[in-house]
């Protein structure tokens, strides 16, 4: 009985410290759970607070220590050192190296034609002791520059005395008439104005002063040779983009003045009412003048040709615009010795070259280094390429010449990679 009793407090105790050993083991688990998400909750927290913040909860990296590495997919660190990082921008290529406008033909020329320019049915003047009778015609000229030739006829039905003709205040004629017809006045041009005054008058009858000087004219007319030289100027228009304005580098025009030698007057020529030149052109040869392009403007521009005299056929007008180079820019960046014999003797290091792209559509351009090429020639948003052999001590150059039109490259990064 006494050994029953001891066999069971026994198999008791063993029950409790198998209960206490399990205790022990749950309570020890459930610290390791709350540690392990309290260290997850750090590090979110670390991970989205501000950089600013994240530094004085860290404390500043002190100098001479070393950055941790970028960690890659297999869990070795990488040390990248940047040493040249620059934005090209868009890089284009021209599509010719000039562009060539054809213009249609022009033709100068002028008309003279013979007008009645002033008239009056009749005209009556009279002077005696007692009284003064004048008589006046009033006619406008469009041009007088272009008048020529002016003439005064009429037929005098009454003559008596000397009669005094005045144009705008100047005498044209002063004689006694004793013909009903008479020749033609000429009137000098010089006095012509756009608009004028013709006077008659009759002088006195002096010592006869019992009689009376009278005159009286019929059919007056004022006649002359109007030339219109509406057709002595020509314009031609053309279009020139904004790209193509700007990429000008001289400008110049040819053509073929037919005309008859000795004959026609200075050829002008003007764009956009800018003379470019003024001379009398050999008839039936070339001529060839170059002009400053900051004369064009984007978008519509005006050619003129001016003569003064003759007729110009102008023909097989071209216009020629010669375009510049774009300006492709060289970089530049710096290697000591013993950093680039490092590079080269190590075999956990290399110098990566870098570029990004706008879009993933085609691109061809070259990637000079140094003296050596890199053609670029397939699709994608970046190229990379290891060029450490392309590399040399001191002073190294990187340029891109674009090989097709539009390229934007939005990053250029050289570094070197410690893996």
């Amino acid at each position: 009985m006494e050994r029953y009793f001891y066999l069971k407090r026994k198999v008791a105790r063993v029950h409790l410290k198998s209960y206490k050993d399990r205790r022990g083991t749950v309570t020890g688990s459930g610290a390791a759970a709350f540690v392990a998400l309290l260290a997850a909750v750090i590090i979110l927290y670390m991970l989205l607070v501000p950089p600013e913040y994240r530094e004085e909860i860290l404390g500043p990296v002190v100098p001479g220590e070393e950055e941790p590495g970028v960690i890659t997919p297999g869990g070795e660190p990488v040390t990248e050192v940047e040493i040249l990082s620059k934005v090209p921008g868009r890089l284009d290529k021209l599509a010719t190296p000039s562009l060539t406008v054809p213009l249609d033909s022009v033709v100068l020329f002028s008309d003279v034609e013979s007008k009645k320019i002033g008239e009056a049915t009749s005209v009556f003047a009279q002077n005696s002791l007692l009284s003064e009778e004048t008589d006046a015609i009033r006619f406008n000229v469009l041009d007088p520059v272009n008048t020529q030739n002016v003439l005064l006829t009429f037929k005098a039905k009454k003559s008596k005395g000397r009669i005094v003709i005045k144009l705008n205040g100047n005498v044209v004629f002063n004689d006694i008439i004793t013909q009903p017809t008479i020749t033609p006045i000429p009137i000098p041009t010089e006095y012509l104005q756009k608009q004028n005054l013709m006077e008659f008058r009759v002088a006195g009858p002096g010592w006869k002063f019992w009689s009376t000087n009278e005159y009286l004219l019929e059919n007056v007319q004022i006649v002359g040779d109007v030339k219109d030289v509406s057709h002595l100027e020509a314009k031609t228009r053309f279009i020139l983009d904004s790209n193509d304005l700007l990429n000008t580098k001289k400008a110049r025009i040819q053509f073929v003045p037919n005309c008859a030698p000795g004959e026609a007057g200075p050829l002008e020529l003007y764009i956009n009412d800018q003379m470019i030149e003024k001379a009398t052109p050999l008839c039936g040869d070339l001529q060839r003048t170059e002009f400053l392009p900051q004369k064009l403007k984007t978008g519509e521009n005006t050619l003129t040709f001016k003569t003064d005299a003759g007729s110009y056929i102008i023909d097989q007008i071209l216009l020629t615009f010669v375009f510049r180079e774009p300006v492709i820019p060289t970089y530049y960046f710096e290697i000591e010795e013993e950093d680039l014999d490092e590079l080269l003797d190590s075999e956990d290091k290399y110098a990566d070259l870098e570029l990004e792209f706008v879009g993933p559509e085609f691109k061809n351009l070259d990637v000079y280094i140094n003296g050596h090429t890199i053609h670029i020639d397939e699709k994608g948003t970046s190229f990379n390429m290891n060029i450490e052999e392309f590399l040399i001590y001191g002073t190294n150059a990187i340029k891109l010449y674009p090989r097709s039109r539009n390229i934007d490259v939005t990053s250029l990064n050289i570094k070197v990679i410690t893996e």
